[in-house]
């Protein structure tokens, strides 16, 4: 889904995109289904920077050493000007539970998210 028009462009990678789905609906967002971390699609994602004010990335992996930290490294060896949010799961120890608990527990629940893209369009 590409609306140009967007302020937001969500970034999928991997098994999050039926979330992703439902946010670039909320949102009225872009949604690019990236099919990859390694590597790292830099064209694609240099022009989305230069077409949209907020970037969100979303994995259901750490952000850390993962797809969210390789774009705003990427972000920040080009000096791409551009908001970014980065939507996965933190380093520490994840509890048990069901795979829904987990994800809620993690921070990647659709109203948790929701909640932290709107405080940051307030910024934008």
């Amino acid at each position: 889904k590409d609306l140009s028009d967007s302020k937001i462009v969500i970034m999928n990678f991997g098994s999050t995109i039926n979330l992703a789905k439902d946010l670039a609906e909320e949102f009225d967002a872009s949604l690019i289904d990236m099919n990859f971390v390694k590597p790292l699609d830099n064209k694609k994602i240099k022009e989305l920077a230069k077409k949209h004010q907020l970037l969100v990335t979303l994995e259901e992996n750490t952000i850390k050493g993962g797809a969210g930290s390789a774009v705003a490294e990427f972000l920040a060896e080009e000096n791409l000007e551009v908001s970014l949010l980065n939507f996965g799961i933190s380093d520490e120890f994840v509890e048990h539970g069901s795979p829904d608990h987990q994800k809620v527990s993690s921070g990647l629940g659709k109203e948790e998210i929701s909640e932290k893209i709107n405080k940051r369009l307030e910024t934008i």
